[in-house]
Protein backbone atom coordinates (compact mmCIF):
# COMPACT_ATOMS: atom_id res chain seq x y z
CA UNK A 1 0.00 0.00 0.00
CA UNK A 2 3.01 2.47 1.20
CA UNK A 3 4.65 1.74 -2.65
CA UNK A 4 0.76 2.76 -4.44
CA UNK A 5 1.47 -0.71 -5.90
CA UNK A 6 -2.52 -1.50 -6.34
CA UNK A 7 -2.03 -4.76 -8.76
CA UNK A 8 0.07 -6.12 -5.31
CA UNK A 9 -2.61 -5.18 -2.65
CA UNK A 10 -6.37 -6.06 -4.73
CA UNK A 11 -4.65 -9.42 -4.74
CA UNK A 12 -5.04 -9.16 -1.01
CA UNK A 13 -8.76 -8.93 -1.20
CA UNK A 14 -11.48 -11.84 -2.82
CA UNK A 15 -13.62 -10.76 -5.45
CA UNK A 16 -16.54 -8.64 -4.54
CA UNK A 17 -15.29 -7.62 -1.85
CA UNK A 18 -17.22 -4.88 0.07
CA UNK A 19 -15.80 -1.86 2.06
CA UNK A 20 -17.52 0.43 3.97
CA UNK A 21 -17.06 3.74 5.67
CA UNK A 22 -19.14 4.73 8.83
CA UNK A 23 -19.46 8.11 10.12
CA UNK A 24 -21.61 10.55 11.24
CA UNK A 25 -23.32 13.45 9.33
CA UNK A 26 -23.52 16.93 10.60
CA UNK A 27 -26.31 16.50 12.54
CA UNK A 28 -24.78 13.83 14.64
CA UNK A 29 -26.48 10.92 12.94
CA UNK A 30 -24.68 7.29 11.54
CA UNK A 31 -24.30 6.78 7.93
CA UNK A 32 -22.50 4.30 6.23
CA UNK A 33 -20.85 4.89 2.88
CA UNK A 34 -20.03 1.95 0.14
CA UNK A 35 -16.91 2.13 -1.80
CA UNK A 36 -15.97 -0.02 -4.42
CA UNK A 37 -12.61 -2.01 -4.76
CA UNK A 38 -11.63 0.28 -7.57
CA UNK A 39 -12.65 3.34 -5.95
CA UNK A 40 -10.45 2.39 -3.47
CA UNK A 41 -7.20 1.26 -5.27
CA UNK A 42 -7.93 4.67 -7.10
CA UNK A 43 -7.48 6.65 -4.12
CA UNK A 44 -4.64 5.01 -3.17
CA UNK A 45 -3.02 5.32 -6.50
CA UNK A 46 -3.59 8.80 -6.11
CA UNK A 47 -1.90 9.53 -2.83
CA UNK A 48 0.60 6.48 -1.87
CA UNK A 49 3.91 6.90 -3.32
CA UNK A 50 3.63 10.19 -4.02
CA UNK A 51 3.06 11.73 -0.51
CA UNK A 52 3.96 11.00 2.73
CA UNK A 53 1.19 8.99 4.05
CA UNK A 54 1.66 6.89 7.32
CA UNK A 55 -1.50 4.65 9.24
CA UNK A 56 -0.20 4.21 12.32
CA UNK A 57 -1.91 1.05 13.54
CA UNK A 58 -2.20 1.63 17.56
CA UNK A 59 -3.51 -2.18 18.51
CA UNK A 60 -5.28 -4.90 16.71
CA UNK A 61 -7.43 -8.30 17.94
CA UNK A 62 -7.81 -10.97 16.02
CA UNK A 63 -10.70 -13.46 16.85
CA UNK A 64 -10.77 -16.80 14.79
CA UNK A 65 -13.22 -19.56 15.10
CA UNK A 66 -12.02 -22.49 12.81
CA UNK A 67 -12.62 -20.90 9.47
CA UNK A 68 -13.41 -17.63 9.99
CA UNK A 69 -11.23 -14.42 11.40
CA UNK A 70 -12.43 -11.00 12.24
CA UNK A 71 -9.56 -8.20 12.99
CA UNK A 72 -9.77 -5.21 14.59
CA UNK A 73 -7.22 -2.53 14.43
CA UNK A 74 -7.94 1.55 15.70
CA UNK A 75 -5.59 3.60 13.71
CA UNK A 76 -4.28 7.22 13.33
CA UNK A 77 -3.71 8.33 9.62
CA UNK A 78 -0.93 10.94 8.53
CA UNK A 79 -0.44 13.30 5.62
CA UNK A 80 2.89 14.42 5.25
CA UNK A 81 3.62 13.77 8.91
CA UNK A 82 0.42 15.74 9.76
CA UNK A 83 -2.85 13.97 11.49
CA UNK A 84 -5.73 13.83 9.16
CA UNK A 85 -8.02 11.37 11.01
CA UNK A 86 -8.24 8.25 12.90
CA UNK A 87 -10.73 5.29 13.22
CA UNK A 88 -10.94 1.63 13.44
CA UNK A 89 -10.25 -0.71 10.44
CA UNK A 90 -12.12 -4.25 10.76
CA UNK A 91 -11.59 -7.00 8.39
CA UNK A 92 -13.83 -9.96 8.15
CA UNK A 93 -11.63 -12.91 6.84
Amino acid sequence: MYKGDTASLRSCFVPGAQLFTFTHDTDGNPRAKGESLDQLMKNIAALYGKLAVEEKLLSWQILIDDGIASVWTPYEFYIENKFSHCGVNSFQL
